[in-house]
C-alpha cells in the first residue's frame, strides 16, 4: 500500500489481524478511542512509522503487532492494555523511549527505567538503548534488548536468575558482560553476533548456555566455563574468531555440533575427562596445532576436525570406538595421528586431503575401510594424501572401498593381508609411486582392472607356492611376480642383514612394518623360525 498517514474512524470498533502490515510508507497511525485491540501483526513492516499513539480504551496488543516498525522511537503503553503478544515490538531498534502508565496494573516501567517489565513475573520485556536493568528484575525476556545497536554496555543486577532467548542477539556495540550469580541459564542467540564484545564473566551457578548464545562474537578472546555447567548448545561459539583459549566445565558430557566451528584463532582447548562425544563440525576450521583428547571420549563425530589447517599431531585414545565421515578431512598439515585400538571401519574421506600425512597404521580392530555410505557420499578415506609413503594395514581387514588411496603419490610400498577379500575399483589410482605390492593372500582374489593401474610398472610380491596361481588371475598377471622372500631391508638380496634385522624385530630393539618378507612361512608371524629359514636360504640349505 502507498499510505502515508492514517487516521482511523471513530465508527469502526474492530480492525483484522495484519490489515496495515508490510505498509512500507504508513508513517503515522491514529487509533480512536472505539478500539480495544490491535491484533496480531497489524502493522507488522511498517518500518517507515515514527510514531504511534495508543489510545487508553486499548487492552490487547497482538503478536508481532509492531514488529519490525524500526522507524519507531517511543512507545507508551497506556494504563488498560493487560496483555501484550509474543514480539509485539520486536526489531524496533530505533526505540529510545519506553514508558508504562503508572495506573497499569499488569505492566511497569519502575525507576524510569526506559524499558517494559511484567509486574507479576518481574521479567523484562522489552528494553532500548537508554534502558537500564532494575534491580527486582529475574527474568531478562526473549529478545529483550535485540538489536539496541548503540547499546554498549549495560548492568544485570544480581536479581535476574535467567537471560532468555535472543535477549541481547545483534547488540553490535555491546564489548563486556557481567553475567550475575544467581543467573542458571543463558538463552539460544543470548549474545549472537555481539560483535565488540570481547569481555564476558560466567558465573559459578551456571548450569546451561543455549544454542548460538556467543556465535559470531567476533572480539571475544577467551572465556572459562564454570564448572557447574553441564550443557552447551550447538554453535554456541561459533565463528568466535579471535577465541584463543577455553576452558570445559568437567561436567559436560558432549561437545555440540558446530560448537567452535571457525574459530580460527583457537589455540588452546581444555577438553576434561568427563567428555564422551564430540560433535558434527565441532572443531571445524579451528586454529590449534595439537589438542589432547580424553581417555573418557567414546564418538568423534563427521567433520569434528575438518579443515585444522594448523594441526600437526593427534593421539586418538583408545576408548574411541567410533569416528565419522570426514572427521579429518583438509586437515593439510597433519604429519601423524594414532588411531584407537577399539576402532572397526575407517570411514568416508576420514583423512582426505591430508597431504601431509605421511604414515599411518590402522589398527588391528579395523576390519573395513569404506568410501561410500549410505547416502552415496562418495570419497576415498586416503584420497589426495599426497605425501602418505607408509600405510601399514590391519590383520583383520576384510574390505577396502573404492578410491580409499587415490592421488596417494608418494605411496611406495602396500602389503595386503590376508583377510582381505575385497579391493574396489581405483582403490589405488593414481599412486604412481606404488612399485612394491605385498600379498599375504594365498589365493588371488578377483580385482577390477582399475584397482592397480599401475600394476605394470610394479613388483607384487606373493606367498611361496603361490606365484602360479597369481600369474593365471586376471590383472594380478600383469605385475612382475616375484616369490622373493626374505629380502626384509628391500636392497634385493637375501642374506645375514636380513635374518639380523628379524631377530633385533623379535628382540623389541626396531620395528619391521612390512611384514611379507620377514614372514618367510607366512604363518602370521614374525620371529625366530623365521630368522633361521632365511638363515637356512643364504646357507643354500633350502631354496624358494
Amino acid at each position: 500500500c502507498s499510505m502515508i498517514s492514517v487516521t482511523i474512524a471513530n465508527s469502526v470498533t474492530s480492525i483484522g489481524n495484519a490489515a496495515f502490515r508490510d505498509c512500507i510508507h504508513l508513517a503515522s497511525v491514529t487509533i480512536p478511542n472505539s478500539i480495544t485491540s490491535i491484533k496480531d501483526y497489524m502493522f507488522n513492516g511498517c518500518y517507515n512509522m515514527t510514531s504511534v499513539v495508543i489510545p487508553e480504551s486499548i487492552t490487547y496488543i497482538g503478536k508481532g503487532a509492531f514488529g519490525d516498525c524500526n522507524r519507531l522511537a517511543s512507545l507508551t503503553i497506556p494504563k488498560n492494555v493487560t496483555i501484550i503478544g509474543d514480539g509485539a515490538f520486536s526489531n524496533c531498534y530505533r526505540l529510545n523511549s519506553i514508558q508504562v502508565d503508572n495506573e497499569n496494573p499488569i505492566y511497569d516501567s519502575r525507576n524510569n527505567c526506559n524499558a517494559l517489565i511484567e509486574t507479576a513475573s518481574n521479567t523484562l520485556i522489552l528494553g532500548c538503548d537508554n534502558s537500564f536493568i532494575p534491580n527486582g528484575i529475574t527474568t531478562i525476556g526473549d529478545n529483550a534488548f535485540t538489536l539496541c545497536k548503540n547499546l554498549s554496555t549495560i548492568s544485570i543486577p544480581n536479581s535476574v536468575e535467567k537471560i532468555g532467548n535472543g535477549a541481547f542477539m545483534q547488540c553490535e556495540n555491546l564489548t563486556s558482560i557481567i553475567i550475575p550469580s544467581k543467573v542458571t541459564s543463558i538463552g539460544d542467540y543470548s549474545f549472537w553476533n555481539c560483535e565488540k564484545l570481547s569481555s564476558v564473566s560466567l558465573n559459578e551457578s551456571l548450569t546451561s548456555i543455549g544454542v548460538y548464545a556467543f556465535g559470531s562474537c567476533y572480539n571475544l578472546k577467551s572465556i572459562i566455563i564454570p564448572n557447574n555447567v553441564t550443557s552447551i548448545g550447538w554453535s554456541a561459539f561459533r565463528y568466535c574468531t579471535s577465541l584463543s583459549s577455553i576452558t570445559l566445565s568437567n561436567k559436560m558430557t558432549k561437545i555440540e555440533d558446530g560448537l567452535f566451528e571457525g574459530c580460527e584463532n583457537l589455540k588452546t582447548v581444555v577438553i576434561p575427562n568427563s567428555i564422551t562425544y564430540i560433535g558434527l563440525g565441532a572443531f571445524i576450521y579451528c586454529g590449534f596445532s595439537t589438542i589432547t583428547l580424553p581417555n573418557s571420549l567414546r564418538e568423534i563425530d563427521n567433520f569434528a576436525f575438518s579443515g585444522c589447517l594448523n594441526l600437526t599431531s593427534l593421539m586418538i585414545p583408545n576408548s574411541v570406538t567410533t569416528i565419522n565421515m570426514f572427521a579429518f578431512s583438509g586437515c593439510s598439515n597433519l604429519i601423524s595421528i594414532n588411531l584407537p585400538d577399539g576402532l572397526e571401519t575407517i570411514e568416508v574421506g576420514l583423512f582426505e586431503n591430508c597431504s601431509n600425512l605421511k604414515k599411518i597404521i590402522i589398527p588391528n580392530s579395523v576390519t573395513k575401510i569404506k568410501s561410500v555410505d549410505d547416502y552415496s557420499i562418495r570419497k576415498g578415506a586416503f584420497s589426495g594424501c599426497t605425501s602418505l609413503e607408509q600405510v601399514i594395514l590391519s590383520n583383520n581387514l576384510s574390505f577396502i572401498d573404492e578410491e580409499t588411496f587415490k592421488d596417494c603419490t608418494s605411496l611406495l610400498s602396500i602389503t595386503i593381508p590376508e583377510s582381505v577379500t575385497f579391493i574396489g575399483n581405483r582403490a589405488f589410482e593414481n599412486c604412481n609411486s606404488l612399485i612394491k605390492v605385498s600379498s599375504i593372500i594365498k589365493a588371488p582374489i578377483s580385482i577390477s582392472s582399475d584397482a592397480f593401474p599401475n600394476r605394470t610398472n610394479a613388483t607384487l610380491y606373493v606367498p611361496i607356492g603361490c606365484k602360479n596361481a597369481y600369474e593365471s588371475a586376471e590383472y594380478w598377471n600383469e605385475f612382475n611376480i616375484c616369490e622373493l622372500m626374505g629380502d626384509v631391508n628391500s636392497d634385493g638380496a637375501v642374506d645375514a642383514q636380513d635374518a639380523s634385522l628379524v631377530m633385533q624385530h623379535v628382540a623389541g630393539k626396531v620395528t619391521i612394518d612390512d611384514t611379507m618378507p620377514a614372514d618367510v612361512n607366512s604363518d602370521g608371524q614374525i620371529d625366530a623360525q623365521d630368522a633361521s629359514l632365511i638363515m637356512q636360504f643364504v646357507a643354500g640349505k633350502i631354496t624358494w
